[in-house]
């Protein structure tokens, strides 16, 4: 803060000596003249001699030397009080500058204070809000607790309910004279369902036989016990005839529906001498070159019947999905017909297991969506290329 300074002016009397008219007074001038001394009242006075007047005041007669004196000593007196008015207001200015600092730490004190407050005030606001949070998500669990609890007794009470009518039930009859025959006895909690009436009847413990209820149930979604039998005994035929199936395809006729053709090789031994045209001979001869069943062609189709070979898949040779098996039975020049060994058909099928077309002479890759956990086996059947020889 810059320091103020207010000029006081002359405060005291200011001794000049003896008089000379060709000097200018200002006010508080003293000057001798005449062996008295004056006191110059007005400033700028020049060529007007001391007497009494609006210029000059007389102060003292005679002994001018010591009234001299006397004004040093008040110009002196007057000198240390402006010297110490002076430092009154140099202090003045140094207190000032304090009490500025003072009130800027105040008021940067009064700031942070407030700015301190509204962060309290906004964590209390926060504190008050995840309170009540709190307080609702403990009043929705214990709803949810007891809710479940609720749920919990239901389905117990259900279960139970369900029990007792399960352990009850004595099925269906045709007919309440069979329902007789087939149960004379009974306790409470027994029920069956008689055709004849399509409702449900009771076993009454005080009358020590079955009643009527004559509550309605509709039966016509229900096979009978012969039609059940029926269609698990036709069940039974089917998983047979299936498994037969299955059992038959995987050794020798593979479907192409659950096998893929791919390119691959043998049966080329005795197809040297394979025709163009195929007859079929009711008697053919022994070395005929026109049939079917004698020659070169039915060498081929015989060793093509046996041109099936197995190979195993190993659990630890899958990489990025896929395993390459090397043989010298894959070759570009033949298609494959690939499936599963009996024991491997489920694994198979469970890993997606499919092989992809002979790209490299003696090697197959094949690919699978998951690999097996256990090795896999398949079944090859090799087929020359139309086209190859």
């Amino acid at each position: 803060m810059p320091e103020k300074v207010t000029p006081l002016g002359r405060v005291g009397p200011n001794p000049r000596g003896e008089y000379d008219p060709e000097q200018t007074y200002d006010r508080h001038d003293i000057v001798q003249s005449g062996g008295s001394g004056w006191w110059c009242l007005v400033d700028g006075t020049k060529g007007i001699a001391p007497a009494e007047g609006d210029n000059w005041m007389r102060f003292a007669d005679n002994g001018g030397a010591a009234t001299v004196e006397i004004a040093k000593g008040y110009a002196d007196a007057a000198k240390k009080s402006q010297d110490a008015a002076k430092a009154s207001q140099d202090a003045a200015g140094q207190s000032a500058t304090t009490a500025e600092k003072a009130k800027d730490d105040a008021e940067a004190a009064l700031t942070q204070v407030q700015t301190d407050r509204a962060a309290v005030e906004e964590a209390a606001t926060t504190a008050t809000t995840k309170a009540g949070e709190a307080d609702k998500s403990a009043q929705a669990a214990e709803e949810s607790k007891t809710s479940a609890a609720a749920d919990a007794q239901r389905a117990e009470d259900a279960a139970k309910q369900a029990q007792s009518i399960a352990q009850g039930q004595q099925g269906y009859f045709a007919t309440a004279e069979l329902l007789r025959e087939k149960v004379p006895h009974g306790e409470d909690g027994y029920w069956a369902i008689v055709g004849e009436t399509d409702t449900i009847w009771v076993w009454d413990s005080d009358s020590e036989a079955w009643k009527d209820t004559h509550q309605k149930t509709d039966l016509s979604q229900y096979y009978t016990r012969d039609e059940t039998d029926g269609l698990l005994a036709k069940k039974a035929d089917d998983a047979a005839t299936t498994a037969a199936l299955a059992d038959k395809a995987s050794k020798k006729e593979l479907s192409d529906g659950l096998a893929t053709k791919v390119n691959s090789s043998t049966y080329t031994s005795g197809m040297a001498g394979k025709q163009d045209k195929l007859t079929f001979d009711d008697a053919p001869a022994a070395g005929s070159d026109n049939s079917v069943k004698s020659g070169a062609v039915y060498t081929a189709v015989q060793s093509a019947l046996s041109s099936f070979f197995d190979m195993e898949l190993r659990a630890d040779g899958w990489a990025d999905g896929q395993q390459t098996l090397s043989d010298p039975r894959f070759t570009k020049a033949c298609n494959y017909t690939v499936g599963w060994t009996p024991a491997s058909y489920e694994e198979y099928n469970k890993a997606g297991i499919y092989p992809l077309d002979v790209t490299v002479e003696g090697q197959m890759t094949f690919k699978c969506k998951k690999a097996p956990a256990g090795a896999v086996g398949v079944r090859v059947r090799a087929e020359l290329a139309k086209g190859a020889s």
